[in-house]
């Protein structure tokens, strides 16, 4: 994740932001994982991407058509398996499936 461009910074904190609303549950397993994430990036980083996420995304229209532009493969299977981390943290919800196979489709290689 140290080599993530700002727009993977950008997918990878929205579709984060989409795995945690799903089940309207923030659990301290999430918090954990969301820390590690904050750990990796860097303060600074995650919180500019946290601010601009909350901006860019008003719906998840508008996430679908930035996670289409994350075209290194890379950053997809990163992002992807931080995601599963995160989902997994407190037992991934049946919600919480959802986004992740919309994205799997998205980016099939990523799995």
């Amino acid at each position: 994740m140290k080599d993530f461009t700002p727009d993977e910074d950008l997918a990878l904190i929205g579709l984060m932001r989409e795995i945690i609303q799903a089940d309207d549950e923030y659990s301290d397993e999430e918090r954990v994982e969301v820390d590690r994430l904050r750990d990796d990036l860097g303060v600074a980083r995650f919180a500019v991407a946290i601010e601009l996420a909350k901006k860019r995304f008003r719906s998840r229209k508008d996430l679908a058509a930035h996670v289409q532009t994350i075209t290194r493969p890379a950053a997809q299977k990163a992002i992807f398996e931080r995601l599963g981390a995160v989902a997994a943290a407190d037992g991934i919800h049946p919600a919480e499936e959802k986004p992740l196979e919309w994205l799997a489709q998205i980016w099939p290689h990523a799995r």
